[in-house]
């Protein structure tokens, strides 16, 4: 496996800066990508300018995933902590200043490891799945199939059905774990998601409530999966950054810090 690591815009070798690590599967193309500013729909992740990030002084992190019999959850976080090992000695690095952020699928991986880790000091998950029980057994609407097909033979890559591995999909499913949850979370979805069912990042949101565990939800109710609404782009990608700069540059923001009240 590989990794991406990009250094900010006007590196300075004397500072240490803050991290945000982005996840989906294999990341490895983005090293000969040019970056371009805005709010465009920038891959791997939604909600986020790469290039924006080492603008404002972020080193940014792409890590490789791949999957294995243990669960996709259980084999990315073992991906992510080889990754994060692998770059331990960057000295230029402030490892009690890094993000994890995903959409997606990477939302999906983002809830998982946020059960599971103590290496982020915050996280950004946008519409992941919370409950893989759940998901399996509903009928995605963008693909217009069962959505148990991407866990047998799809993106999932899960070692087989739901009935044959029963406390696999509990044991690789945030939810089970929301109360282990040690840094704040920020969630968002769109409420016309018919990909990712949104109501799964409000039973995360409820759950990690219910433990009294410090995160935000955003639920945009006019726009689906990935943002196409102009003023809602900005909207998310203005209270991301906030939130990055609050949690990982000790930013004030008064709609973040009523969480802490």
């Amino acid at each position: 496996l590989k990794g991406v690591l990009l250094y900010p815009i006007g590196f300075d070798t004397s500072k240490k800066y803050p991290m945000v690590v982005t996840v989906y599967q294999k990341l490895r193309y983005n090293m000969n990508k040019y970056l371009i500013d805005g709010i465009g729909m920038m891959s791997p992740t939604e909600g986020i300018n790469i290039r924006t990030l080492l603008r404002k002084g972020y080193m940014v992190y792409m890590p490789d995933i791949v999957f294995d019999d243990r669960g996709t959850g259980r084999a990315a976080l073992d991906c992510v902590n080889t990754a994060m090992d692998a770059i331990q000695d960057n000295l230029a690095i402030d490892f009690t200043k890094v993000a994890l952020v995903g959409h997606s699928h990477g939302g999906y991986e983002t809830n998982f490891i946020a059960t599971q880790s103590n290496r982020f000091a915050t996280y950004v998950s946008g519409a992941g799945n919370s409950d893989l029980v759940r998901s399996y057994h509903s009928f995605n609407y963008d693909f217009k199939r069962p959505f148990f097909w991407q866990y047998e033979d799809g993106q999932y890559e899960m070692p087989g059905s739901f009935v044959e591995n029963k406390a696999l999909y509990i044991d690789n499913s945030p939810i089970y774990h929301a109360e282990k949850v040690n840094s704040p979370m920020l969630l968002w979805t769109g409420m016309q998601d018919y990909n990712i069912f949104w109501e799964q990042t409000m039973e995360f949101y409820m759950g990690l409530r219910r433990s009294k565990k410090p995160v935000i939800a955003l639920f945009y109710p006019d726009d689906g999966h990935s943002f196409f609404k102009t003023k809602n782009r900005i909207d998310l990608y203005s209270r991301i950054y906030e939130w990055l700069d609050f949690h990982l540059k000790n930013r004030k923001s008064a709609w973040i810090e009523k969480m802490h009240s």
